[in-house]
C-alpha cells in the first residue's frame, strides 16, 4: 500500500483529487537493459617510503670576530725658536748750549734835529721904553741830540748739543710646532 501510494504521487496526479471522480493518465512499460557497472572495490592509496638523507662535508669560513680600528696618535713635534726684539727704541740726549754775547757800543738819536721860531731878546741899544719894541722873531734851528750807549751783540745762538742713544736690543725664545700632531688608523683584520 505504501509503495503503491508513493507510485502513484510519483506519476503526476492530482495531489488533492475529488472523490468521485476518475482520473487516466498513459503509462510507458518499462524498459529494461542490462549494463555492466564497475564498482571500486579498493580505492588507489599513497604508498610513503622514507629515503634516508645524504650528507656531504663542506667547509665553510664564517666570521668568529670583526674587524677591528685602532686610533694611534702621535704627539706633535716642537722645536725652539729665538727671536730678537727692539727692547728699548733708541733715542739722543739732548743738552742746551747757552747763547754768547760780544760787547759793542751804539749811538742813538734821544732827539731828532729840528727848527722853531723864537723871540730874540731885547738889543742892548734899544732906545723905547718898551722892551718888546726892540725883539725880533727868528726862525732857529736845533741840531739833533745823540747819546752813546753800551750793548751787548749776540754772538753765537743758543743751540742744542745733541748724543744719540743707541737702541737696545733684546731675544725671547718660543716653541714652534715642527710637526703637527696625528692620528694613525691601525685595522686589525677580522
Amino acid at each position: 500500500m505504501a509503495f503503491g501510494s508513493l507510485s502513484l504521487l510519483s506519476q503526476d496526479l492530482p495531489q488533492n483529487p475529488e472523490p468521485g471522480k476518475c482520473y487516466v493518465r498513459c503509462t510507458t512499460p518499462d524498459v529494461y537493459v542490462n549494463e555492466e557497472v564497475k564498482i571500486l572495490i579498493k580505492p588507489s592509496y599513497k604508498v610513503i617510503k622514507i629515503i634516508p638523507a645524504k650528507f656531504e662535508k663542506r667547509t665553510e669560513q664564517v666570521l668568529v670576530k670583526s674587524e677591528e680600528k685602532k686610533l694611534k696618535v702621535i704627539p706633535a713635534k716642537w722645536s725652539e725658536e729665538v727671536i730678537e726684539y727692539v727692547k728699548k727704541d733708541g733715542s739722543s740726549i739732548l743738552t742746551p748750549v747757552a747763547p754768547t754775547f760780544k760787547n759793542d757800543i751804539e749811538t742813538i738819536e734821544v732827539k731828532p734835529k729840528y727848527a722853531q721860531w723864537e723871540m730874540s731878546n731885547s738889543h742892548p741899544d734899544c732906545e723905547s721904553s718898551n722892551p718888546d719894541d726892540c725883539k725880533y722873531w727868528c726862525y732857529k734851528g736845533y741840531p739833533a741830540e745823540f747819546k752813546t750807549i753800551n750793548i751787548k751783540k749776540l754772538d753765537v745762538n743758543a743751540s742744542v748739543q745733541r748724543k744719540p742713544i743707541s737702541s737696545k736690543k733684546a731675544t725671547y725664545t718660543r716653541k714652534v710646532i715642527t710637526e703637527p700632531t696625528k692620528v694613525i688608523e691601525e685595522i686589525t683584520p677580522a
